[in-house]
């Protein structure tokens, strides 16, 4: 199986991280706004990029931010890293990841 720009997908697991942030302004509080948000997709389409990395190197991680205001939704911020793997610790929203050898 091929991904990406024919690079060829390596037999280990991988943990892919997608952070999703929805904002809305004030005036987009109540209906029909909120039903907008409410049947807005609960994920998106992962860069390439992101499979395309020597899992030994580091973690992926792709951050979205989407704003809606009157006129719809907006990306405000759709950013894709790989997270060193010398971090130990990072927090992503509410989650930490304890980057801990296993015992």
């Amino acid at each position: 199986m091929q991904i990406g720009k024919n690079k060829e997908r390596s037999n280990q697991q991988r943990l892919l991280l997608q952070y999703i942030t929805l904002r809305w302004e004030k005036e987009v509080r109540g209906a029909p706004f909120s039903t907008a948000r409410n049947d807005m997709e609960k994920s998106f389409v992962l860069p390439d990029m992101l499979f395309s990395y020597d899992t030994s190197y580091g973690l992926p991680y792709h951050r979205l931010v989407i704003l809606q205001n009157k006129k719809g939704f907006e990306k405000v911020q759709d950013k894709s890293i790989i997270m060193k793997p010398t971090e130990k610790k990072c927090k992503l929203g509410c989650i930490v990841i304890d980057n801990k050898e296993p015992s």
